[in-house]
């Protein structure tokens, strides 16, 4: 059943975990070395072998999310390693999903099943959010605010895609906040060195983050879904002094029904959107140094609790 987000008073988004204040993700899945092959120009005897190089550099892709739509320029890109370069007007914020949609499965019934996801009753919720499990694979995307933009990238294969804001399921604007995003051919790209790596690892209540305790603020970070489900890694910007002790006491009161404690979250999350187990994603981070919380909201789905309430969460230092 949606649950009210204690601290925005929004409903929260069964399936990726998202409120209806759009907080949720940044991400890229990453992908192997280049391959190297002759590449033959033209045909005649004059025609020489040269040999075959791979893309320097990312194919790029700007993620407009509005309140009524979602744009992507260009739709259109080479496939190999793209990056997402996420923005939103709302001043809520938002959560721009990368996802592919499994063979036989159309935008309007992944929609229709989205949105019965929240219903009163939660067999037909967990029903629903199970079945969107299985529908589409999920590449990361971001969550970003209206004052932070964010870069993610993942490898893509050709095919078609979709970008989609997942608070805009509970709007009249859902349809138009799924853009499509068509991947043309393969163009390897040799994969970025990562400043930091996180792991998400674990199954169930024994979940967490496999990471350092300090990670640049900026640069390249490489997170990867090893637990069972889908995972994301929001992070939670913190109050100075705040313990590991005070970010227990605040997912606690929010467990429990209870308003939390002041001064332990003081911004909007920010981060990788969700991925699907085995997948790996980049979050490039540019982020104000300090204290933060990493952090899933997803739901469980054995104990049907969202991850950060049964200790899916790290204290961590960005410098």
């Amino acid at each position: 059943m949606p649950a009210i987000d204690p601290i925005t008073d929004s409903v929260t988004d069964p399936i990726t975990g998202t409120t209806g204040t759009a907080r949720r993700r940044t991400l890229i899945a990453a992908a192997g070395a280049a391959l190297a092959a002759p590449l033959v120009r033209g045909p005649g005897p004059a025609a020489a072998a040269v040999p075959w190089q791979p893309a320097r550099h990312p194919a790029r892709v700007r993620v407009d999310v509005r309140d009524d739509r979602v744009v992507l320029t260009p739709a259109r890109v080479p496939g190999g390693l793209v990056e997402l370069e996420v923005t939103t007007t709302v001043a809520a914020g938002a959560s721009a999903g990368l996802l592919r949609l499994h063979d036989g499965v159309d935008v309007d019934a992944y929609l229709r099943n989205y949105a019965d996801a929240y219903s009163p009753d939660p067999e037909v919720s967990h029903r629903a959010i199970l079945l969107n499990d299985r529908q589409a694979d999920y590449l990361g995307g971001a969550t970003v605010t209206a004052v932070t933009p964010v870069r993610t990238g993942a490898y893509l294969a050709p095919g078609r895609y979709r970008v989609f804001n997942y608070p805009s399921i509970r709007t009249p604007y859902a349809a138009a906040s799924m853009a499509t995003l068509d991947v043309t051919s393969d163009r390897p790209v040799p994969a970025p060195a990562a400043a930091a790596r996180v792991v998400m690892h674990g199954r169930g209540p024994s979940s967490g983050y496999l990471a350092p305790d300090r990670l640049p603020a900026r640069g390249r970070w490489r997170v990867t879904n090893l637990t069972a489900q889908l995972n994301e890694l929001t992070l939670l910007p913190l109050g100075p002094g705040v313990t590991a002790v005070d970010v227990a006491a605040f997912f606690a009161a929010l467990r429990d029904g209870r308003t939390p404690p002041d001064g332990v979250v003081t911004g909007q999350p920010r981060g990788l959107a969700p991925l699907s187990p085995g997948r790996c994603g980049d979050l490039v981070a540019d982020l104000p140094a300090g204290r933060y919380a990493l952090a899933s909201f997803m739901y469980d789905r054995g104990t049907w609790v969202k991850g950060a309430l049964q200790g899916f969460w790290k204290l961590v230092t960005l410098y």
